[in-house]
């Protein structure tokens, strides 16, 4: 058995472009074939349209050594896909919450923050824009790395709300569009 640990995935976008049957197997993320996966934190992602129809969409260690421990899931976001679910090694649960589940099915995640909504989120996630069009819930603050986006936007900086998600939302964030008819005079 390996030690897989102090694992940081965070600020990330998970696409299965096209609707498929494809799978993901034991998990989205996952600690498999008996492995001692520890001190593992998946913070702030996207999931995006994964329909296959085996075990979990999800986060599972279910498959993993029992002696794992300290798994962390927060501030994500699915949409669009089903079976979801956080499956654990028989020594210790995963933990979770204000994790974000919009469009999807089949999930079976129970937490005192999650957030369930049957709206698209995304700027244009046909064709791959991942932004938000409007705040999630607030989510869980959590300190450096994990508080700014793969924009380089800070969270919560427009007005104190975590995003859920790889994005924050930050309508204001926008730079300018650069000056034009500029005259360039020298003396």
């Amino acid at each position: 058995k390996r030690l897989l640990e102090n694992f940081y995935i965070y600020g990330n976008i998970f696409w299965q472009e096209h609707n498929t049957s494809n799978y993901t197997g034991m998990g989205l993320v996952a600690c498999i074939n008996g492995q001692i996966c520890s001190h593992w934190y998946i913070y702030n992602n996207t999931a995006v349209g994964f329909q296959g129809d085996q075990v979990n969409n999800g986060v599972s260690w279910g498959d993993s050594d029992p002696s794992s421990t300290d798994i962390n899931v927060y501030n994500n976001l699915w949409y669009g896909t089903n079976k979801i679910s956080f499956a654990q090694s028989s020594s210790g649960q995963i933990n979770h919450d204000y994790n974000a589940f919009f469009n999807d099915t089949n999930v079976t995640v129970s937490e005192s923050n999650s957030q369930t909504s049957s709206v698209d989120p995304f700027a244009d996630s046909t064709n791959g824009d991942f932004h938000l069009t409007a705040e999630t819930k607030d989510g869980l603050h959590l300190s450096s790395p994990y508080d700014v986006d793969p924009d380089g936007v800070k969270r919560g900086s427009d007005n104190s709300i975590w995003t859920r998600g790889a994005y924050q939302y930050a309508p204001n964030s926008s730079s300018p569009d650069p000056p034009s008819n500029l005259v360039l005079s020298v003396h």
